[in-house]
């Protein structure tokens, strides 16, 4: 009875999750078509956006690592980053020390349209989290510290400082 329900909430969770990208992909896919960022930001595919804020989080990446970091291969990421290259989005350089590793980054002339599409993206979620109201709001908070926790512990990285508004209060 308790693995049902157990699979039951996982089934639940995992559907709303995608159901809440979902959403705020499109939220932000029309936003951004309507905004001054440009038409090589307009036609990103959710892989894309994910490489690019992963890149964008964490600085210049290897191949292998942004592959490791989006749950595919490095051929698969290396094809994504060509793309990325053409559109200027991303940089690749190859590395002094070792002529197989290649290294990507954010390219000088996007710098300020990804600061734009986070933004975008962040008030895809404020209209959403303002929808749900506060007292929704707190409750996921604490939730969402509480898998957060758990997920740090897993990959065995240290936890990171949460703001959610001080007492979780969110909005």
């Amino acid at each position: 009875m308790a693995e049902d329900t157990l699979l039951k909430q996982a089934q639940y969770l995992f559907t709303t999750s995608r159901l809440i990208r979902s959403h705020i992909s499109k939220i932000n896919a029309d936003r951004v078509k309507n905004s001054p960022v440009g038409t090589a930001y307009q036609n990103l595919t959710m892989a894309q956006h994910a490489a690019i804020m992963i890149i964008d989080a964490r600085g210049p990446s290897t191949i292998k690592a942004l592959a490791e970091a989006l749950g595919i291969s490095a051929p698969s990421a290396s094809a994504m980053v060509d793309k990325l290259v053409s559109k200027g989005v991303l940089d690749r350089e190859q590395s002094q020390q070792d002529r197989r590793e290649v290294r990507v980054s954010i390219s000088a002339a996007s710098a300020k349209k990804i600061e734009m599409l986070k933004q975008l993206a962040l008030e895809a979620y404020v209209d959403l989290i303002r929808k749900a109201g506060p007292q929704t709001v707190r409750k996921w908070c604490e939730v969402a510290e509480a898998i957060q926790a758990v997920v740090e512990t897993d990959l065995g990285i240290r936890p990171a400082k949460n703001d959610t508004g001080g007492d979780n209060q969110g909005a």
